[in-house]
């Protein structure tokens, strides 16, 4: 897995007050949290710097991050998930920034999203595709975390899923999520029969 750096800068000042003026500076307040680490974080990071992760992806896909972050004189430097971004949903401003520290060396739980590719033979036929489980929760070591699962949706017929426990992935991920959770299923149209896709078939082969 690619590991992107990123410059933060440590805060000592904490609340909502504090925030607002930082807003106002273009500087996104954030925390940086770990199970290793002795106390959380408090960080800000440039709007611009923030908003170019989400465009590249890192807000919807997972990617380790390399955090520099400056306390003065001094630097920390910790590896990290982007783990949420808050958004004011009325005026689309980034309001908070959370990153979850890891260590290189100890597994992870994360949630990886799965991205479906192909067109369904079963939607071309008039079925409907049901997107159920968006994420998959695995177990692995931080650099062996995929950034998506891709799921090939190409051969599913009308009636046909896949589950998570259909997935084929590396030994070294161990997926947490439950194997029968449904992924993907294409689901008939209203009205239809196998006799009436049957024949359907059939026309088509002869023309």
């Amino acid at each position: 897995m690619e590991i992107t750096e990123i410059k933060l800068k440590k805060r000592d000042k904490i609340g909502k007050q504090y925030a607002k003026k930082y807003r106002r500076s273009n500087l996104i307040p954030g925390v940086v949290y770990g199970a290793h680490l002795k106390e959380n974080i408090h960080v800000l990071i440039e709007k611009k710097d923030l908003w170019n992760l989400i465009k590249k992806g890192h807000s919807k896909e997972q990617h380790i991050l390399r955090l520099i972050i400056e306390d003065g004189e001094n630097t920390i430097t910790e590896n990290a998930i982007l783990q949420d971004i808050q958004i004011d949903p009325i005026k689309d401003d980034l309001l908070h920034v959370d990153f979850h520290a890891v260590s290189l060396e100890e597994v992870v739980d994360v949630y990886v999203p799965v991205v479906l590719v192909g067109e369904s033979k079963g939607v071309k036929q008039g079925g409907i595709l049901q997107h159920g489980v968006e994420e998959i929760l695995i177990r692995a070591l931080p650099l062996d975390v995929p950034p998506h699962i891709e799921v090939d949706i190409t051969d599913l017929e009308i009636g046909d899923s896949i589950t998570v426990g259909d997935l084929n992935l590396p030994e070294n991920i161990k997926v947490l999520t439950p194997a029968d959770e449904v992924i993907v299923n294409i689901i008939p149209p209203k009205g239809y029969t196998e006799e009436a896709s049957t024949e359907e078939s059939q026309t088509e082969s002869k023309s």
